[in-house]
């Protein structure tokens, strides 16, 4: 049973954690939108670049050793496109970056909901707090999902406050452990 509540409250600070990583997220797309969608790109291109350059090398390296498994020279030259594209489309980026990331928030808040629910069943107090917050938490998903048009500091407001009410949500999960247990 110690191990179950130890391992529980690790996921617990795991989310936790999450939660802060996009909270730091949040503050700094408030802070410079523009800039850090064009960083974050140019970083991942330079990324697939480099690996794309590294396999091809690799490809002459092992060049008549394993011919019939080296696939190298088409791996790299696909990561190379793909970090070219990656630096050249910054913006397209940004869709895809909104796009996953309300994924990642709708996914989280269903996952309150379903935890809040079994709050419910054991009778704890919390269930109604953290049912609330996983509401909001599910509303901040769908408004970064189906408003393309937002600019990026309401985004990064809206997963701020995300991370916020998931810091909170895994502050009563890890504080209700042995009651789940």
């Amino acid at each position: 049973m110690e191990f179950l509540e130890n391992v529980l409250k690790k996921t617990g600070w795991t989310a936790f954690a999450t939660a802060l990583l996009f909270a730091l997220i949040g503050v700094v797309l408030i802070l410079n939108p523009e800039g850090t969608i064009k960083v974050v790109s140019t970083v991942l291109g330079i990324l697939f670049i480099l690996i794309g350059v590294y396999k091809i090398l690799m490809y002459f390296v092992t060049k008549g050793k394993y011919e019939l498994y080296n696939y190298d020279m088409v791996y790299g030259t696909v990561a190379i496109v793909i970090g070219i594209v990656t630096i050249a489309f910054s913006r397209q980026i940004l869709s895809m970056f909104r796009i996953i990331i309300g994924i990642w928030i709708l996914y989280s808040a269903m996952m309150r909901i379903t935890f809040s629910l079994k709050l419910r069943q054991i009778e704890s107090h919390t269930w109604i707090a953290g049912l609330s917050i996983a509401i909001m938490m599910l509303v901040c998903g769908l408004f970064i999902l189906f408003h393309e048009s937002a600019i990026l500091v309401t985004i990064g407001a809206v997963i701020l406050i995300y991370s916020v009410l998931d810091m909170i949500e895994s502050g009563i999960f890890i504080k209700n452990v042995k009651k789940i247990m």
